[in-house]
């Protein structure tokens, strides 16, 4: 869940993505009226344009601009994103359930680490 200048924004378990207006209003996406490839939102964040991005589970990860335009679909080789986070240089780090992190920039995608590269962790829950 997170909030910005024009509502909450809320992933949910099979329900897709949730938007709460300032004026109560809602919208739901999902697969039948967006481009989400899964329902299930494992994890949302802001960048410094004001678009959002959303990781999925089996889904990968998605892009909205600012302007409300579904921009990207990643599908990653792991498509089940668990954590995401952006750093100062506007890079996207992807946080995946079979452990591998990736770092978008300029839409390069970059495989950081996979799950054999780790010794003592054998879940990643945040980055």
């Amino acid at each position: 869940m997170l909030s910005d200048d024009q509502g909450i924004w809320i992933g949910t378990n099979a329900g897709g993505l949730a938007f709460r207006s300032h004026d109560g209003k809602w919208i739901i996406y999902n697969t039948q009226n967006s481009e989400l490839l899964s329902n299930d939102i494992n994890t949302l964040i802001k960048d410094k344009r004001g678009g959002l991005w959303i990781g999925t589970h089996w889904g990968g990860l998605v892009y909205r601009n600012s302007n409300g335009q579904w921009k990207h679909k990643y599908k990653l080789p792991d498509s089940r994103v668990i954590t995401l986070l952006t750093d100062s240089r506007e890079g996207l780090w992807i946080g995946t359930a079979l452990l591998h992190k990736y770092k978008i920039n300029d839409i390069i995608v970059a495989i950081i680490y996979q799950a054999n590269d780790l010794v003592m962790s054998k879940k990643l829950e945040r980055i």
